[in-house]
């Protein structure tokens, strides 16, 4: 008799247990969507929107796929994935077959290439260290008859902070022989040591451009006469802090100058919101259209800062800043005829999924289905009364428990009197 008790109230507790940590799965999340319906049994991709990362902790750990039923909801594991920019990038060297010089007008480079094909960026290798050179691009089917790619093309060296920018990009163009014209009419020419052309192809981009940054900028001026109370500034600079309206994935940005016809040279630094750095680098008018780009290792950020240094020279005026970072989505394995959903925006401190599926993340990408989510549902959370304890706000447990105790007990203390007589 009382194995038989002792083992109903094993049984019964092991239940309640079960029905307790099965709520708690849900408890431990803010926020889910239900994941449509598939058709057949196979790896899906789940894009996470920008709403949804906003709402994920700073490491992104905080996603659960749970497969539902009347009897048990039972977590489906994951692999979070980004989409990154994949680039296609064919260098290679060529021949320099003639050079020529109109005594104070032009210098003419004609490069021919090894094999005819398609490019879209020329680099020139210049001995001179400083310079400053406009130029044109010409493409020929014969060497004889030119037709003008782009003109207007700048080129510049600065021996002081050993810095060249000697790249010519344009659109895809595929001729034999094209044809660098210098124009030598108000400095000394310079000599063209090489030449490389470059196919530079985005093979995948899909730019996620973080909308309604933020940003405070502040002029920093340099320490003359220090103070022990105040902290040294070795250099002027411009900071520019940037906050983001929710917590992304961050792995580039972009910076320009308002003023297009202002030439400017300065060292820039990108930093996170703890003060590491991510980026160290030149900003200047003299990328294509006048845009910089700064790329990075993928980090989880909600704010940075770019410090831009001016040594002696007046701040820069109005600065545009884009900040990129790549969509993410989550693959899986789905079943048809199963109900899903996407469980999101956990605690701090929630454990991270650990599966087995990142043995298997080629397979899964090549094979992959999108499917698509449904709207945000809120995970209501029942606010414990105040000035009750634990023990009240899940009061209905601990009576049962204490029943069964007290029941227990009757029984043990009648067994003993039966013993006694």
């Amino acid at each position: 008799m009382t194995k038989k008790i002792n083992f109903y109230f094993t049984l019964f507790c092991l239940v309640l247990f079960t029905e307790f940590v099965s709520a708690q799965k849900f408890n431990d999340f803010n926020f889910f969507r239900e994941i449509n319906e598939v058709s057949a049994s196979s790896y899906y991709k789940i894009k996470l929107d920008n709403e949804i990362l906003g709402k994920s902790n700073y490491e992104f750990n905080d996603f659960r796929i749970f497969r539902v039923d009347e009897n048990d909801t039972i977590e489906t594991p994951y692999l979070l994935n980004w989409d990154k920019a994949e680039y296609e990038y064919i260098k290679q060297y060529e021949s320099i077959i003639d050079k020529s010089y109109k005594a104070n007008n032009t210098s003419y480079y004609t490069i021919k290439i090894k094999e005819r094909r398609e490019i879209n960026e020329i680099n020139l290798e210049v001995s001179e260290s400083n310079f400053d050179k406009t130029l044109k691009l010409e493409g020929s089917d014969d060497n004889k008859n030119w037709k003008t790619i782009k003109e207007n093309i700048r080129i510049v060296g600065f021996q002081q902070n050993d810095f060249k920018y000697t790249k010519i990009n344009f659109n895809v163009s595929s001729f034999p022989y094209y044809r660098v014209s210098i124009n030598d009419q108000h400095s000394n020419k310079i000599n063209i040591e090489q030449a490389y052309t470059a196919y530079n192809r985005n093979v995948v981009r899909k730019p996620n451009y973080i909308k309604d940054t933020y940003i405070v900028r502040k002029e920093i001026k340099k320490t003359e006469k220090p103070k022990p109370t105040e902290s040294f500034v070795a250099e002027a600079y411009t900071q520019i802090k940037v906050t983001l309206p929710y917590k992304a994935s961050i792995n580039s940005l972009s910076l320009s100058c308002r003023e297009k016809n202002l030439d400017f040279y300065r060292q820039i630094a990108i930093y996170d919101k703890k003060g590491k750095e991510l980026y160290y680098g030149n900003f200047t008018n003299l990328c294509e259209n006048g845009i910089n780009n700064y790329e990075f290792a993928e980090t989880n950020l909600s704010e940075l800062l770019i410090k831009i240094f001016n040594k002696d020279n007046e701040a820069l005026p109005g600065i545009d800043i884009k900040v990129n970072g790549s969509e993410a989505y989550l693959l899986g394995k789905l079943e048809p005829e199963e109900k899903y959903l996407l469980a999101y925006s956990g605690r701090k401190n929630i454990a991270q999924g650990n599966y087995d599926l990142h043995y298997f993340s080629d397979k899964m990408e090549r094979t992959s289905k999108a499917i698509d989510l449904k709207s945000e549902q809120v995970i209501k959370h029942e606010k414990p009364k105040k000035k009750e304890s634990i023990i009240s706000d899940q009061k209905w447990l601990w009576i049962t428990l204490i029943g069964l105790v007290l029941l227990l007990g009757a029984f043990a203390f009648s067994l003993m009197k039966k013993v006694n007589r």
